[in-house]
């Protein structure tokens, strides 16, 4: 009984998590450090998101605007969206890179290309001294976690 408690409060805390978080669109172009301390300094962070219920309304922010081009995004490198079902490896790509290329720090930066064929956005992986508008948010702050597979012989 008490497992069914917890996990219902669970569930229902994650549901008003993504309905607290709001979406900011700020037409002026910046390099990704410094949007990202716009971001910081005017609202909570440089837009990310946990689950498809905000990427769907971080999607609605960026088309009320009317903006359909390239924005900066705060999306971090993490292997543990590679295996989320609602977002494939496809979803990811690396902009002058191959597949079976590493990442490097070059690719550290993440744009979002707005009203792409996939899903609901393409996310690269590019040059952050580049210039783009960007989406910033209010709300709780996402952790950073770092998830790995490892595979052990």
């Amino acid at each position: 009984m008490f497992r069914d408690v917890d996990q219902s409060f669970f569930l229902t805390g994650c549901l008003i998590f993504s309905r607290c978080r709001q979406y900011y669109f700020v037409n002026k172009s910046l390099d990704w450090g410094a949007a990202l301390s716009y971001c910081r300094v005017n609202y909570t962070d440089l837009a990310n998101f946990e689950n498809a219920t905000e990427m769907k309304q971080f999607n609605k922010t960026v088309s009320f605007a009317g903006y359909n081009s390239e924005v900066w995004i705060g999306a971090y490198l993490s292997f543990y969206w590679r295996h989320v079902s609602q977002i494939n490896d496809d979803f990811w790509k690396r902009e002058n890179q191959t597949k079976n290329e590493p990442f490097s720090v070059y690719y550290f930066c993440t744009k979002a290309l707005v009203n792409s064929p996939y899903w609901y956005w393409s996310w690269y992986y590019i040059n952050c001294s580049l210039e783009y508008p960007f989406i910033c948010y209010n709300g709780k702050k996402i952790p950073k976690h770092f998830f790995f597979s490892l595979r052990l012989f």
